[in-house]
């Protein structure tokens, strides 16, 4: 199979483990907006999609949900809109934290 490159879009990151199955160790854990490699698709025994990946922080397999074929651009945007909603959250609660 050709390699593909595909961007890590979950919010929270992808949770990484050493076999296709949800019951496999964590091995690691790829941050969102993560360039990986897909190296391999497989199926859990009750067909959930998985792709096996490799990216600078680990390699192992993860949800295909949380993988997108995006431009980096579009990455880019979606980096800067979490890490925006990051620091309104923390705003509202050093404000909410002040008025107790």
């Amino acid at each position: 199979m050709p390699s593909k490159k595909l961007y890590v879009v979950l919010k929270g990151g992808a949770a990484v483990r050493d076999g296709v199955e949800l019951t496999s160790a964590k091995v690691g854990k790829i941050e969102a907006a993560t360039l990986v490699e897909l190296l391999e698709e497989g199926r859990t025994a009750s067909g959930t999609p998985r792709a096996r990946v490799s990216s600078p922080a680990c390699a192992g397999w993860v949800s295909f949900k949380t993988l997108r074929r995006s431009t980096p651009g579009e990455v880019a945007a979606a980096a800067q809109r979490v890490e925006d909603e990051a620091a309104a959250a923390a705003t509202r609660a050093r404000e909410a934290a002040a008025a107790a």
